[in-house]
């Protein structure tokens, strides 16, 4: 029997419980401990090191990790009052 304490950011109860469902599994892992406080995962079992992690990681960008700081809204402006009153043909009227 061996115990592995891996450190992970786990943000949310979500994150908590997919790390979980991953770990347990896996073959020969008999008792995940998630401590979201210390960022701590405790792993019971005879599985290796390397599977766990492997098994554990989560991918922030494709899983739609999302902070509202990063995007802005910008607006784009038309270019068509400015085309009402162009200098390329003065003869032509837009506005009739």
């Amino acid at each position: 029997m061996t115990i592995v304490e891996m450190q992970m950011n786990i943000d949310c109860d979500g994150c908590e419980d997919n790390v979980r469902k991953a770990l347990l599994r896996l073959q020969g892992v008999h008792y995940v401990d998630v401590d979201r406080a210390r960022d701590k995962v405790t792993v019971t079992g005879t599985a290796s090191q390397k599977k766990h992690g492997s098994a554990s990681s989560y991918n922030y960008h494709v899983h739609g990790y999302y902070d509202s700081d990063l995007h802005g809204y910008h607006h784009e402006q038309s270019n068509d009052a400015r085309s009402y009153f162009s200098d390329d043909n003065p003869t032509a009227c837009s506005v009739m």
